[in-house]
């Protein structure tokens, strides 16, 4: 959102803004909605306004009702994929992971926002009628099946490419498993008998150094088993030793460890090559679900400090009911005391000032301070907490 003409210096801080933001990037179910938040400023763009408001207002609506808004615990990975963008780069698997997880919860709000609604006498409504500004978002972006069913064929439970993405793939990891199966049963035997002959403790197991298995074995008897000295403890007190009989298959599994990254990198790039084109139909997803969990941690942290939206006017005004200052009400509601409300009206344009006087701690400066941050939280399209027949103008200067 652009900044209002003539925005103070330091307005954030002094009105308490800067804490509100703290708050709103604590109810965001992910980074998506904080990359919004962290950036966000009051505009006088009257319709931008409206429009939050209502996306807003019906997101307040929808978590209030039975209905479960599917997850919005996604990884960003917006970086990654402009990271894409040049031939020959590619996505690693946990970032498909996490983008596939991103393409599902697309479907699923798509979904969610376009099935029959099962509230109260509305069970012959599709959801699109009962939330329509939320439903808007979902109608115009694109969902990618065919990519979300390639990933999910490609990846295993784990995350990692399946054996069956490519013959190659399969051949390896089947010579490499059987080549491990050899080498455990090469080490166990003699495991076995160095335990017999005295050379290692009963209960000392077989190690990895340097992506080779090794035996620990007391420096006095390195030289009973036959091998190589890979390491040594910090204390000098065990040595590493590969023996002799296990150094070609521990060459041929660390060969085929290289062959077995080079078909995933292979892999891989050809997935990535297939992603490239729909970048930035991807990024778009991306910028659409970060607004709906933006949105979400607004109607959370509304829920939590009973914030409205209030009837918004596209001229200057103000008449106030109940108006509370958030950070007060929460601040005084961890002591167990209550906030004072305000009523304040002002009747523009003819009124332009309003006189406040009293004593000392008499609350005039928290009046002015509320009044500063309720109008610049609805500018952001914050609700605030208020009573329900209030209403709001918008101020540009």
């Amino acid at each position: 959102m652009s900044k209002p003409e003539l925005y103070p210096h330091n307005f954030e801080s002094k009105i308490g803004f800067s804490s509100i933001r703290e708050e709103l990037l604590g109810y965001c179910s992910s980074a998506l909605g904080q990359s919004i938040i962290q950036n966000i400023e009051a505009t006088n763009d009257y319709a931008l306004i409206v429009k939050s408001l209502s996306e807003v207002r019906e997101m307040i609506n929808l978590i209030s009702s039975a209905s479960v808004l599917p997850s919005l615990q996604l990884v960003d990975c917006r970086q990654l994929l402009h990271e894409l963008r040049p031939g020959g780069s590619f996505l690693e698997e946990e970032a498909l992971v996490d983008l596939r997880h991103m393409l599902i919860a697309l479907h699923d709000l798509h979904k969610f926002f376009t099935e029959t609604s099962t509230e109260g006498d509305r069970q012959d409504e599709s959801l699109s009628y009962v939330y329509p500004s939320l439903s808007k978002l979902y109608f115009d972006a694109p969902t990618f099946p065919k990519i979300e069913q390639a990933l999910t064929s490609l990846l295993d439970a784990e995350g990692k490419i399946k054996d069956t993405a490519s013959k190659e793939l399969r051949r390896i990891r089947q010579e490499l498993r059987e080549c491990e199966r050899s080498l455990s049963g090469m080490l166990a035997r003699i495991v076995s008998n160095a335990r017999k002959e005295g050379w290692i403790d009963l209960d000392v197991q077989p190690a990895m150094r340097d992506g080779r298995l090794v035996i620990p074995v007391q420096p006095q008897h390195k030289r009973r088993i036959k091998g190589i000295v890979h390491d040594e403890s910090a204390t000098g007190k065990t040595v590493y030793v590969e023996p002799v009989e296990l150094v070609e298959a521990n060459n041929r599994i660390r060969e085929l460890e290289g062959e077995e990254r080079r078909e995933v990198i292979r892999i891989l790039t050809e997935v990535s090559n297939r992603l490239r084109p729909n970048i930035q139909h991807l990024l778009s997803s991306y910028a659409t679900l970060a607004h709906l969990d933006f949105t979400l941690a607004k109607a959370r942290w509304a829920r939590e400090v009973g914030g409205i939206c209030p009837t918004f006017s596209a001229e200057a005004e103000v008449e106030w009911y109940g108006a509370k200052h958030p950070l007060l009400l929460r601040s005084l509601r961890a002591q167990g005391r209550s906030v004072v409300p305000l009523d304040i009206r002002l009747e523009a344009p003819e009124a332009r000032l309003l006189l406040i006087s009293g004593p000392n701690a008499g609350g005039k400066s928290v009046c002015l301070k509320t009044v500063g941050l309720l109008q610049y939280l609805i500018q952001c399209g914050i609700p605030v907490p208020m009573q329900e027949h209030s209403r709001m103008g918008l101020f540009d200067k």
